[in-house]
């Protein structure tokens, strides 16, 4: 059991906070009335595959009962993410570029607190409400061996075009670091028109530079990735208030 954890594990790193170049669009006309249904019972769907020559694919979509600007917020803050109870997150927070550029690939985690020092950047200082804008983020992964001390800096993107829509979207790709690739996307919009409900729509692929089985990684992909949305869902109700019981009882 201990080793399925681990692997386990490994798969919430690479699927969490949370497509590809191309622009994400809108997912909710892609549900059948059923799949609705399911989601508004707070049911989260999630899939996992890995892909020859690229490595761990994996996709989750599930609801929150917040407004998508809400549920926004708690992903830019990417500072507080390791209060939220997100699976095996030990840190995370921005950065400046030059940061990223002076850390590079070093394989230990050490090395970037030592450049670190004690800055801080608020990713709240750098938001553009209403534009496109960007920023920069290290995460540190705390799981055991075979994929100990995983860490990277991340490149964000972050889409406000739509926000009269409800609609929010973010990219992100691995900078630098000791995992050897890494790039995702989420998609927030009002689910059923309701502006107090958000479709979180969540991509990532990534090839962790470890050697797991890969029927493991499609396992764990189906079975981990909900972990997370229920730690979001937690947070939102922390902060924003009560969802339906339904809810209440996933967590």
């Amino acid at each position: 059991m201990r080793i399925i954890s681990i692997f386990l594990s490994l798969f919430v790193i690479f699927t969490h906070p949370l497509a590809f170049a191309q622009e994400s669009q809108v997912q909710s006309s892609t549900f059948s009335p059923k799949e609705m249904s399911r989601l508004s019972r707070g049911e989260v769907f999630s899939q996992g595959r890995y892909m020859e020559g690229v490595g761990v694919y994996g996709k989750m979509q599930g609801v929150i009962e917040t407004s998508p600007k809400n549920v926004w917020m708690l992903f830019v803050r990417i500072n507080d993410w390791k209060k939220y109870g997100l699976p095996n997150l030990a840190d995370a927070r921005i950065v400046s570029e030059e940061v990223a550029n002076t850390v590079g690939d070093n394989p230990l985690v050490k090395n970037f607190y030592a450049v670190l020092g004690n800055r801080f950047v608020d990713p709240l200082t750098q938001r553009r409400p209403g534009q496109i804008w960007g920023n920069d983020s290290f995460q540190y992964y705390d799981i055991p061996w075979p994929v100990a001390d995983r860490w990277m800096i991340v490149k964000h993107m972050y889409d406000e075009t739509k926000i009269s829509q409800g609609i929010f979207r973010s990219e992100w790709s691995k900078l630098c670091g000791n995992v050897k690739t890494m790039e995702g996307s989420f998609l927030l919009e009002p689910f059923e028109g309701v502006s107090s409900r958000t479709l979180l729509t969540y991509e990532v692929r990534s090839n962790p530079n470890s050697h797991v089985p890969k029927f493991l990684l499609r396992w764990g992909a189906k079975r981990a990735m909900p972990a997370s949305i229920r730690a979001i869902r937690h947070e939102a109700e922390r902060e924003f208030g009560h969802p339906i019981p339904l809810l209440q009882m996933q967590r």
